[in-house]
């Protein structure tokens, strides 16, 4: 796939997206001769073209991305859209690095932890990732603090993910 004389890059964004959706090009990252023109032509989308691409082909390359995305979610709609679309079908791919960068995201980013549909992406993805519990319980202590000392009225949001941290003796 030759980088800017494709035809990819002669269509309108629109369709090049269509096309590559279709194709499920992305379903072939793990091909080492094409893994550096699939991340190329990855970086020449928008957000969420890319998050579509990380739910219909999540894979460790995009893990990074898949954080970045998230953490910089503008609203409500858009973290809990992003939490379910990226985050959880990314969870297989997460190292206890990654975990840590998405539990300071949760922490410093207000739309995400004010959306009312992040506790339960949270108690998901705490479940999925409990095998990396020993190196990632530093981070979810630090985010319960948080999440203790926020004004918010509505402190039952997150009594669930609580129990699940103390059955772990995180809370």
């Amino acid at each position: 796939m030759p980088e800017n004389s494709s035809f990819l890059h002669k269509l309108p964004k629109r369709q090049r997206f269509q096309f590559i959706r279709e194709s499920r090009m992305f379903g072939s990252i793990g091909i080492p001769d094409l893994k550096p023109n699939l991340l190329k032509l990855f970086d020449t989308l928008d957000p969420d073209q890319q998050a579509n691409v990380i739910y219909e082909h999540p894979c460790s390359e995009f893990a990074p991305s898949a954080i970045e995305l998230y953490s910089q979610a503008k609203s409500y709609r858009d973290a809990e859209w992003l939490g379910k679309l990226v985050i959880l079908s990314m969870t297989r791919y997460f190292y206890a690095e990654h975990i840590l960068k998405i539990i300071e995201a949760v922490k410093t980013n207000r739309q995400i932890h004010d959306a009312t549909g992040t506790p339960e992406i949270l108690e998901k993805f705490f479940d999925d990732t409990s095998c990396l519990i020993d190196l990632t319980k530093e981070g979810w202590q630090s985010l319960m603090e948080v999440l203790r000392n926020k004004d918010d009225p509505d402190d039952d949001l997150y009594l669930n993910l609580w129990k699940k941290l103390e059955k772990t003796e995180i809370a």
